[in-house]
């Protein structure tokens, strides 16, 4: 259910996004759906807090990479943009 509601939203929207699709995707009755998440706004909040929880997740890996990964990121970075600044002065 979840899942068909995810897609169903991210496809349509919230206002466009319809339970009867949901539901039918979900290959369960509408009545289900109105058990476990009340409304069409309650299960868009779960889906959402389920993205959040995710972006959450992959912020919190990044900020705890160690910090060796992420200095070679800048490095790698900022020696592209020494080389491109040689290349221009000697062109």
């Amino acid at each position: 259910m979840f899942r068909a509601a995810a897609q169903e939203f991210a496809e349509r929207g919230y206002e466009a996004a319809r339970v009867d699709r949901i539901a039918e995707r979900a290959r369960v009755n509408k009545a289900m759906l109105y058990y476990h998440y009340r409304s069409k706004q309650g299960l868009y909040t779960e889906v959402l807090r389920d993205m959040l929880r995710a972006v959450g997740v992959r912020a919190r890996a990044i900020a705890d990479a160690p910090e060796a990964s992420s200095r070679s990121m800048i490095g790698g970075n900022q020696g592209r943009a020494r080389r491109t600044s040689m290349t221009r002065r000697s062109a």
